[in-house]
């Protein structure tokens, strides 16, 4: 996804954010809708000097949520099925511990990725 895409983005609120990840969701949000550049912070500056290609925007921003959040990195669910959807999330350290996902439509979600899976059992493996 590109930075201007952006605007289309379903984007979880600030109280959301603020509910599930205490004292980080003005950070988090302004990161989210652009008020902030994701390009700021550290971890973002490392993966680009790393990269052959430039990263994609939607990398970028979930880079920086990574350091935000001080998780363990981005890690991604796929189906089974390529007609179902799939999330880049960043692992907490706990299947069940509230997250952030970024599906394939460009939706951003506040829930744990085992929630979802185990919901959609069918669907993962």
């Amino acid at each position: 996804m590109k930075w201007w895409e952006l605007d289309g983005w379903k984007k979880p609120s600030r109280k959301t954010l603020e509910v599930a990840f205490p004292g980080k969701g003005g950070e988090l949000r302004n990161v989210i809708d652009g008020t902030v550049n994701p390009a700021k912070y550290d971890s973002v500056i490392k993966l680009c000097m790393r990269a052959y290609h430039h990263p994609t925007y939607d990398h970028m921003l979930m880079t920086a949520i990574n350091e935000i959040l001080e998780g363990h990195g981005i890690e991604t669910v796929r189906p089974r099925y390529d007609k179902r959807a799939s999330y880049d999330y960043i692992n907490m350290g706990d299947s069940y511990l509230a997250t952030i996902l970024l599906r394939n439509d460009g939706k951003l979600i506040v829930s744990s990725w085992g929630d979802i899976v185990e919901k959609h059992m069918d669907w993962y493996e």
